[in-house]
């Protein structure tokens, strides 16, 4: 399988439509203020919560999920099992993708405002914390418990807080990058 043309589209689409009801849950389940930033970065709402029509915010591609349920095809695994992996692949994504927006201070993601440009900085990186924290639930959950999994999600996670803290450091404190 190829995650380039028709059949890595396809993939993707899958992958969003296998993990976007879980996705979802799992957002309903934070604190409210975190839950309506989270809708709002994953393109479900608006800044006030109201709900958004399907496709009027360009959802992200879900590679990173799509790559895990075709590994698992190719082990003979199946989606079932492969799911809370993939909804953990997605929260720790999107965790890196609020941090980073903040880092780097960028203002547009998808063709809109980013979330800590509309809610705060302060309250987009709880929400980012409140991910990565969602992820490591989600797949100390799934049933069997695969410890192995924990341990590599863990894993990296750590090596993703070392390549950005590589990152930050190239960045003078208190100026915009670009």
């Amino acid at each position: 399988m190829t995650l380039g043309g028709q059949v890595g589209s396809t993939a993707t689409a899958v992958a969003r439509t296998l993990t976007g009801p879980a996705l979802r849950s799992v957002v309903d389940r934070l604190q409210p203020d975190l839950a309506l930033l989270c809708g709002y970065h994953f393109g479900w709402s608006g800044p006030h919560g109201e709900s958004l029509p399907d496709g009027s915010v360009p959802a992200g591609k879900s590679t990173r999920s799509a790559l895990l349920f075709a590994a698992a095809r190719g082990v003979g695994g199946s989606e079932e099992i492969a799911l809370p992996g993939a909804v953990a692949v997605e929260l720790v994504h999107n965790w890196t993708l609020l941090h980073d927006d903040i880092i780097d201070r960028d203002t547009e993601r998808r063709g809109r405002e980013t979330a800590w440009s509309v809610f705060g900085s302060g309250l987009a990186m709880l929400a980012g914390d409140a991910l990565l924290s969602a992820a490591y639930t989600t797949l100390a959950a799934a049933r069997p418990v695969s410890q192995h999994a924990l341990q590599l999600l863990c894993d990296a996670v750590d090596r993703l807080i070392a390549a950005s803290r590589g990152t930050v450091a190239h960045y003078p404190a208190g100026r915009r990058r670009g």
